[in-house]
């Protein structure tokens, strides 16, 4: 037996909430590493819209908010660690999610990239975008609630 198209009870802050395949999800995991379609940065970021049944011509608003417009043409393999990280976070802004889960989305990248990126972060938050963030690193970053697990114990700090 097949899922259902539609998840017709799913709400989100009391709204329904059409999910994928028949619209942009409530929901986007992003792992940490960005992995990449070998394709087109363009084709990269299109991906999620067309699975989601969403307009491809989306990618280049996300493209020129991730500062990728000038590469969209180019092979998702040639670029920077950092691009990569960029490019897979326009992949998940083009849907326009309410909430992103983020895994260690700052590893493997230089304090540019980390700059970069985590200004990407912030203003998914600026656009009512839930955030919630895993990272190793302590890292700068603007957030209503801050948790801390070690040794088997989480605590808010």
């Amino acid at each position: 037996m097949s899922p259902p198209d539609e998840l017709s009870s799913l709400e989100y802050n009391g709204k329904p909430r059409r999910y994928f395949p028949c619209g942009a999800p409530v929901s986007v995991y992003l792992h940490q590493t960005p992995y990449l379609f070998s394709a087109s940065v363009r084709r990269n970021v299109e991906y999620g819209l067309r699975r989601c049944r969403l307009s491809p011509t989306l990618a280049a608003d996300a493209l020129n908010w991730a500062g990728l417009s000038h590469l969209a043409a180019n092979h998702a393999d040639k670029l920077s660690g950092g691009e990569q990280s960029r490019c897979a976070l326009a992949r998940v802004a083009a849907l326009s999610p309410n909430l992103v889960l983020l895994d260690e989305p700052f590893a493997h990248l230089d304090a540019q990239g980390v700059a970069l990126a985590v200004d990407l972060v912030a203003r998914l938050r600026a656009d009512n975008c839930a955030v919630v963030l895993i990272s190793h690193d302590k890292i700068t970053f603007p957030a209503n609630r801050r948790w801390h697990l070690e040794d088997g114990r989480l605590s808010e700090y």
